[in-house]
């Protein structure tokens, strides 16, 4: 009796390798006094080392893993504002609420907006030296924020209603309203306020809807040198995108669990690591090396993600000067190209 003839076929896996990326190779220093004087950012990352980083015979690169030091506020000079109207019985006015930079769990945030608004309403409502004008309190239950102008308590402010309005250059709102300029974002939106037509109108008591208090709820890593022989571009429902994406990083766990103040991603700093199940499949052409890379981290908005700058302050001859060292956290990516 014959044999069965074997109709099947080898295969073999196709051969891969490794291209390791830290955002801390971006750094430049002086070989000779170890003083660093680039001005990178992890947000941002270029990196040419004068020799190509990866060479060989491979046809796709995968972004397959991402670990994060994340150390961006979540209240930034780019959303630290909120801006008010405010109508008593002595007129109506506008302000701009500016929050310090900092991480900022929903209770903290409601209390340095309370603090701010007698900083900037505090005269016009007659407001003295106790008590809390503008109760904003924060639910837990149901995520979000609350705010009520008080008309009694200890001290003896004018009763006021008050409206938050955009953050948009604050010149056609009402005759009334401070002229203000224009500013790209504020905390409306992960507070849950996110102004509408009802708006317009003056009130007593707000009850916003669920407040992200993140600063950003995704990143996306890009790459217009690694995207570069791609022929299929990249979508996204956004009114501005870009096509270059690696990846979509979505700052949340992968499991359903309650939320409490201390673990929304970003109220804290945070380490985070995701080694992606399905990576996307870039083409690569086979002739060509990896000289160099460039990766941007955008925020939802498309912006380039907000790093602490360095800050130096010297308020007045004879006080002490102070230096504010800007994000030194760094973000490191696994990339993986393979012959087929």
């Amino acid at each position: 009796m014959a044999e069965p003839v074997d109709k099947g076929t080898t295969i073999r896996l196709s051969a891969n390798a490794l291209l390791a990326i830290d955002s801390n190779d971006n750094k430049v220093f002086n070989t000779t006094t170890g003083i660093r004087f680039d001005i990178n950012s992890p947000g941002q990352i270029y990196i040419n080392n004068q020799r190509p980083l990866l060479s060989g015979y491979f046809t796709r690169i995968a972004l397959t893993e991402l670990n994060i030091n994340w150390s961006t506020p979540n209240v930034n000079k780019t959303n630290n504002t909120l801006t008010i109207e405010v109508n008593s019985s002595s007129g109506t006015r506008g302000g701009r609420l500016v929050i310090p930079e900092g991480f900022y769990k929903p209770t903290e945030l409601a209390l340095a907006i309370e603090t701010q608004f007698i900083a900037v309403f505090g005269t016009y409502i007659n407001y003295e030296s106790s008590g809390t004008p503008l109760l904003v309190t924060y639910n837990a239950n149901s995520r979000s924020f609350s705010f009520e102008a008080q008309i009694s308590g200890a001290g003896n402010w004018f009763p006021f209603e008050f409206s938050i309005q955009t953050k948009i250059k604050q010149t056609d709102m009402t005759v009334y309203l401070t002229p203000l300029q224009q500013v790209e974002d504020d905390l409306t939106e992960m507070l849950g306020i996110v102004p509408e037509q009802p708006f317009l109108n003056f009130f007593s008591i707000l009850n916003g809807g669920f407040a992200s208090v993140m600063y950003t709820p995704y990143i996306d890593i890009v790459s217009n040198i690694l995207t570069q022989n791609q022929n299929v571009s990249d979508g996204d429902s956004a009114k501005t995108f870009t096509s270059s994406k690696l990846a979509r990083v979505y700052l949340s766990n992968e499991k359903i669990e309650a939320t409490t103040e201390d673990n929304i991603p970003g109220v804290r700093p945070f380490t985070f690591r995701r080694e992606f199940i399905t990576p996307k499949q870039i083409q690569w052409n086979k002739t060509e090396n990896i000289d160099f890379v460039d990766l941007t981290i955008l925020d939802h908005k498309g912006k380039q993600i907000y790093i602490t700058e360095n800050i130096v302050i010297d308020s007045a001859p004879g006080d002490p000067v102070e230096l504010t060292v800007g994000n030194q956290a760094n973000i490191q990516f696994t990339l993986l190209v393979s012959e087929s």
